[in-house]
């Protein structure tokens, strides 16, 4: 799993390379109140930011949660982060010139937590422990968080 957790790649193009259909299902994109380790993990005073929460499948399996959180400070300067539709961000966040992956956490969630359970209503097959990561981005128009949860159906189980 650590693998997983701590690839500094883009997980787009590993999930890619494990399946035969890849796609992005959008589950919500709006502007929300970012908490205050939000704030602090993006070192902005902005009070609120565009959050985009997707689940990535592979061969029609929900392999991925992702959560994203952009500080409106950095939309100002990045309009497409709000435009991606069922683009994957991973594309666009790689091909970003003087993009810096940094402050990478992971965290382990029980099978009672209410994300793990969560998954079942995703289309998981089963319920499980869940590993995810937190990343923080610098790109040229400022900093973004990346939350990904990696879903039961997900190769990275099968590979522990």
């Amino acid at each position: 799993m650590a693998d997983w957790l701590l690839d500094s790649t883009s997980l787009t193009a590993r999930l890619k390379r494990h399946c035969q259909d890849f796609s992005v299902r959008v589950l919500g994109e709006s502007y929300l109140a970012l908490s205050a380790d939000e704030q602090s993990q993006l070192a902005t005073a902005d009070s609120e930011g565009f959050v985009r929460e997707v689940i990535l499948f592979c061969d029609d399996k929900p392999w991925v949660f992702a959560r994203t959180v952009v500080p409106l400070a950095t939309l100002s300067q990045g309009q497409e982060l709000q435009q991606l539709g069922e683009r994957p961000l991973g594309a666009l966040l790689f091909a970003t010139p003087g993009m810096v992956r940094d402050a990478v956490e992971v965290t382990h969630l029980a099978a009672d937590h209410p994300l793990s359970k969560s998954a079942l209503l995703w289309g998981a097959d089963k319920q499980r422990d869940l590993w995810g990561r937190r990343s923080r981005f610098l790109l040229p128009a400022g900093a973004l968080l990346v939350s990904e949860m990696f879903l039961p159906d997900c190769a990275a189980y099968v590979e522990e």
